[in-house]
């Protein structure tokens, strides 16, 4: 091997530590990405989760207003469970927002 200068073995140096950081910095950005990606897909998978869990309590708020007007016959109980009925009827009309390509689990 010849013999280089200190100028040039710098230049090397500075070139391969150069590369050594672009080779870093690409693999950081593409790690970056693909866990954007996945919290995209967290956050849609949460809103339908929350979605799931209002009709379900909907649901249950039916059911006891039901069961209520259906032992007492009180005024307050049927505009309560009227009330009741139309709120489940809202919110699976909000399910036409979710993604049809959603797996179900």
């Amino acid at each position: 091997m010849t013999r280089l200068t200190i100028r040039t073995r710098l230049a090397l140096l500075s070139g391969a530590l150069l590369l050594v950081l672009a080779l870093t910095t690409g693999y950081l950005t593409h790690r970056i990405a693909a866990e954007s990606a996945a919290m995209v897909r967290t956050a849609e998978l949460l809103s339908m989760i929350e979605r799931a869990n209002s009709a379900r309590l909907a649901f249950g708020e039916l059911r006891y207003w039901n069961t209520d007007l259906a032992v007492s016959l009180l005024t307050l109980a049927e505009r309560k469970a009227t009330a009741a009925h139309q709120r489940p009827s809202a919110t699976v009309s909000r399910w036409s927002m979710v993604p049809s390509d959603l797996p179900a689990t």
